[in-house]
């Protein structure tokens, strides 16, 4: 039976504040997954530590962030994505640890950036100068492939 790591005192490693999502066709889809859904955003609710973004609630869109969500998670495994109900409207909440405070910032004015400029390079640019690193296609942050 494995321990919980957080019950045996270890110092439990944290998550780089990296995103996996490689592939610049794949980053340009998920640009505009989240100019679409921002369409619907009703507005944003900035938290300590966290902030909540407000979406009329279609339910359409209910699935579609739910899945957006979902994916997001696989490769920015540092924040924490929740979809929830809330009177009539869906709610996106978005934690992140303390050393993630900048990125965190600038994904909260995500909707704020691809609104003045609606592509990939100016979302990678908010989100890089806030502290994200992008792991390049061989998996390896910000390095370039050595020869084998």
């Amino acid at each position: 039976m494995s321990k919980d790591p957080s019950s045996c005192g270890c110092a439990i490693p944290a998550e780089p504040i990296a995103c996996t999502l490689t592939g610049q066709e794949q980053q340009a889809r998920r640009a505009a997954e989240f100019r679409d859904a921002f369409v619907h955003l009703e507005r944003t609710e900035p938290l300590e530590g966290a902030f909540r973004w407000h979406f009329r609630g279609e339910p359409a869109l209910e699935a579609h962030l739910r899945a957006l969500a979902r994916r997001e998670q696989e490769c920015c495994r540092f924040f924490d994505f929740r979809i929830t109900r809330e009177g009539t409207s869906i709610v996106w909440e978005t934690r992140g640890p303390e050393s993630a405070a900048g990125v965190l910032e600038e994904f909260m004015r995500l909707p704020e950036t691809l609104r003045s400029e609606p592509t990939l390079d100016a979302m990678k640019r908010a989100l890089g100068d806030a502290g994200l690193t992008f792991v390049s296609e061989a998996g390896r942050v910000g390095l370039p492939v050595e020869p084998g």
